[in-house]
């Protein structure tokens, strides 16, 4: 509760000189409450509970803001994106046996793809419109049916009822979201004019993993902005001695030797490396390669059973867009994931952490 109307009300002393023309104020639909099939537009009254409370308390904080600019609240339902939030601590659920519809199935669940809640931001600011709105899908789905286009999607079983002791655990407090049923409606938005490009839950999850294969396949990015031109910063990286500068001093990494000078397609390239204290040989070959736009690598012998990592270079206001999108696959398929796979997505974490770090220091602001 803290953290959302105490923030807003530092924004509000922050602006209180220089007003801006419109303010998005976030909230969310946990302002209705568990509603069973009732039908819930932005006139609908508040529920009851915690939940209810904050958004209630954190909508009222903005009220400054709507005597001196335009003033709109989206109510954001279950956000949908790879990387994090609701579908990844699901994912690993599901990969592991244990997912399913919960209770009876029948429960309401109001979602968002990620790229249609920015363009919604993007609508509301661009377009006047002012008040609540609901930035849920237009199609919510039943516990059920969501059970069935995600275990499809994701390439695995889903029969038995997921235990609400399993979701208490991958999801903490979020569990709410899959034990809750809201059936929230996105009429308001699409009457102003706002179209979805995902309305349905089997577009937007093949979307968001378009990448998998199969089942035991995760994926990892990291982006990071420099203010530096995308040809000034892609030389540093066609150089392969370069990676040992930016890589983490505890994984005593190595390169060996390069098939061919400079980088191309199909050049072949060695490292050593160590994990856990592990010595381990790692081989590598460049599937693609398009200078300063992005190159592939691909794992051809070394730790994981599928190492898949692409770097692409954006052009971005004042700088470039470095994004790395990695599909990777542990050893012994299900059985590597469930015994290491949040330990090794963890250490991944650090070292693309440490990496952004030390890439800030070659191309300083």
């Amino acid at each position: 509760l803290n953290s959302r109307t105490e923030t807003t009300a530092k924004l509000v002393k922050a602006f209180k000189d220089d007003w801006p023309k419109v303010f998005i104020g976030a909230s969310a639909i946990g302002y209705y409450g568990n509603r069973d099939n009732e039908v819930l537009t932005e006139k609908s009254k508040r529920g009851e509970g915690f939940l209810p409370d904050v958004c209630e308390a954190w909508e009222k904080s903005a009220t400054p803001f709507k005597e001196h600019s335009r003033l709109v609240h989206l109510r954001i339902g279950v956000v949908l994106d790879q990387g994090g939030g609701f579908l990844e601590p699901m994912e690993n659920l599901f990969s592991t046996g244990l997912g399913g519809k919960v209770g009876s199935g029948k429960q309401w669940m109001s979602w968002i793809h990620s790229k249609d809640l920015v363009n919604m931001i993007t609508f509301s600011i661009e377009n006047s419109i002012e008040g609540v709105f609901n930035a849920v899908s237009p199609r919510p789905v039943s516990n059920s049916d969501w059970t069935k286009s995600f275990s499809k999607q994701l390439k695995v079983p889903a029969f038995l009822p997921a235990p609400k002791i399993a979701l208490k655990i991958a999801l903490g407090e979020m569990s709410q979201l899959a034990t809750d049923s809201q059936n929230v409606s996105s009429e308001k938005i699409i009457s102003k004019g706002f179209s979805f490009t995902f309305p349905d839950i089997e577009s937007a999850l093949k979307n968001i993993y378009s990448w998998k294969k199969n089942p035991n396949e995760r994926l990892f990015e990291s982006s990071q902005w420099i203010s530096k031109e995308r040809k000034d910063i892609f030389p540093f990286f066609s150089e392969a001695k370069n990676l040992e500068k930016i890589t983490p001093p505890w994984l005593k990494f190595k390169v060996l030797k390069q098939s061919d000078e400079p980088i191309s397609e199909g050049t072949l390239i060695d490292y050593k490396i160590s994990l856990k204290g592990m010595p381990m040989k790692w081989k590598t070959e460049i599937k693609q390669w398009k200078p300063p736009k992005m190159f592939v690598d691909d794992q051809l012998k070394g730790p994981y059973k599928k190492w898949f990592h692409t770097h692409s270079f954006e052009n971005y206001p004042k700088g470039t867009l470095m994004n790395d999108k990695i599909v990777y696959q542990l050893p012994l398929g299900r059985l590597g994931q469930i015994v290491a796979g949040r330990y090794i997505r963890k250490d991944i974490s650090k070292i693309f952490s440490y990496r952004s770090k030390t890439i800030s220091k070659f191309f300083p602001e």
